[in-house]
């Protein structure tokens, strides 16, 4: 792939640009630029080139797992609550139950 040197700003662009990314200047393909340009080595971090759509990186696999894991998630936590609530629930009711027990004994033992 050529590439071509702004003579304003020095940006290297692309052979296919018509203006330069940096300033804006047109981009004229010089016979003797072009053949005694060499392009310099590639970056060895990601270039970002505005001129193309990004691409969503969630693939629909990995919005179905984070789906899924909430709604366990939501699940899980009244279910606890609901297990937590009927526990204390059988509590009380044995409580009271044991409590209605004596109070019946005591009135029977008042009658006597």
């Amino acid at each position: 792939m050529t590439s071509v040197k702004c003579s304003q700003c020095g940006l290297i662009n692309l052979s296919t640009s018509e203006f330069c990314k940096r300033c804006k200047a047109s981009l004229e393909l010089e016979p003797e630029s072009a053949s005694s340009f060499v392009a310099p080595p590639a970056p060895e971090y990601p270039v970002i080139d505005d001129d193309q759509p990004s691409k969503c990186r969630l693939s629909p696999l990995r919005i179905l797992i984070v789906v899924l894991v909430v709604v366990f998630a939501v699940w899980y936590q009244f279910n606890r609550s609901d297990a937590a609530r009927d526990a204390q629930a059988q509590k009380d009711k044995e409580f009271y139950q044991k409590r209605a027990e004596e109070d019946n004994l005591r009135h029977l033992g008042d009658r006597r």
